[in-house]
Protein backbone atom coordinates (compact mmCIF):
# COMPACT_ATOMS: atom_id res chain seq x y z
CA UNK A 1 0.00 0.00 0.00
CA UNK A 2 1.31 3.87 -0.94
CA UNK A 3 2.09 5.80 1.81
CA UNK A 4 -0.24 8.39 0.75
CA UNK A 5 -3.09 5.78 0.30
CA UNK A 6 -2.10 4.89 4.28
CA UNK A 7 -2.66 7.97 5.19
CA UNK A 8 -5.24 10.00 3.27
CA UNK A 9 -8.63 11.15 5.07
CA UNK A 10 -12.06 11.97 3.72
CA UNK A 11 -12.81 15.58 3.89
CA UNK A 12 -16.26 14.88 2.95
CA UNK A 13 -18.99 16.34 5.64
CA UNK A 14 -22.10 14.14 5.76
CA UNK A 15 -23.37 16.41 8.48
CA UNK A 16 -26.13 18.08 6.51
CA UNK A 17 -27.17 14.66 4.92
CA UNK A 18 -27.50 13.23 8.87
CA UNK A 19 -29.74 15.79 9.62
CA UNK A 20 -31.78 15.90 6.74
CA UNK A 21 -32.61 12.38 6.79
CA UNK A 22 -33.12 12.26 10.44
CA UNK A 23 -36.09 15.16 10.44
CA UNK A 24 -37.41 13.04 7.77
CA UNK A 25 -37.18 10.22 9.99
CA UNK A 26 -38.97 11.85 12.98
CA UNK A 27 -41.53 13.43 10.84
CA UNK A 28 -42.42 10.00 8.78
CA UNK A 29 -41.41 7.26 10.66
CA UNK A 30 -42.39 4.37 8.91
CA UNK A 31 -41.42 5.68 5.44
CA UNK A 32 -38.57 4.17 3.25
CA UNK A 33 -35.60 5.51 1.72
CA UNK A 34 -37.45 6.65 -1.62
CA UNK A 35 -39.79 8.70 0.15
CA UNK A 36 -36.80 10.84 1.94
CA UNK A 37 -34.79 10.83 -1.18
CA UNK A 38 -37.74 12.14 -3.19
CA UNK A 39 -38.61 15.06 -0.02
CA UNK A 40 -34.84 15.97 -0.36
CA UNK A 41 -35.22 16.44 -4.24
CA UNK A 42 -38.39 18.46 -4.17
CA UNK A 43 -36.51 20.54 -1.19
CA UNK A 44 -34.20 21.61 -3.74
CA UNK A 45 -31.03 19.92 -2.34
CA UNK A 46 -29.05 17.79 -5.40
CA UNK A 47 -27.23 15.22 -2.95
CA UNK A 48 -26.39 12.12 -4.79
CA UNK A 49 -28.56 8.75 -4.30
CA UNK A 50 -25.24 6.93 -3.66
CA UNK A 51 -24.21 9.24 -1.01
CA UNK A 52 -27.58 9.32 0.81
CA UNK A 53 -28.11 5.90 0.65
CA UNK A 54 -24.99 5.18 2.34
CA UNK A 55 -25.72 7.80 5.09
CA UNK A 56 -29.42 6.47 5.02
CA UNK A 57 -27.77 2.62 5.98
CA UNK A 58 -25.03 4.00 8.36
CA UNK A 59 -28.07 5.80 10.45
CA UNK A 60 -29.86 1.91 10.65
CA UNK A 61 -33.16 3.48 9.37
CA UNK A 62 -33.36 0.40 7.59
CA UNK A 63 -37.03 -0.48 7.79
CA UNK A 64 -38.58 -4.53 8.14
CA UNK A 65 -39.86 -6.23 4.80
CA UNK A 66 -43.11 -6.95 5.77
CA UNK A 67 -43.69 -10.48 4.16
CA UNK A 68 -46.84 -12.29 2.82
CA UNK A 69 -48.23 -14.74 5.38
CA UNK A 70 -48.74 -18.30 4.25
CA UNK A 71 -52.65 -19.23 4.25
CA UNK A 72 -53.30 -22.63 6.38
CA UNK A 73 -53.89 -25.75 4.13
CA UNK A 74 -57.29 -25.78 3.52
CA UNK A 75 -59.15 -29.15 4.58
CA UNK A 76 -59.89 -31.51 1.27
CA UNK A 77 -63.23 -32.12 0.79
CA UNK A 78 -64.75 -34.85 -1.96
CA UNK A 79 -67.04 -33.07 -4.30
CA UNK A 80 -70.07 -34.20 -4.28
CA UNK A 81 -71.19 -36.16 -7.79
CA UNK A 82 -74.81 -35.21 -9.14
CA UNK A 83 -76.97 -38.08 -9.46
CA UNK A 84 -78.94 -36.98 -12.32
CA UNK A 85 -78.28 -34.50 -15.21
CA UNK A 86 -79.93 -31.02 -15.03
Amino acid sequence: MSRSMYYYAHRKDDSEVVNTLMDLACKYPRRGFQTYYGKIGLAGLSWNRKRVLRVYRLLNLKLRIKRKRRLPNRIKEKLIVPGAIN
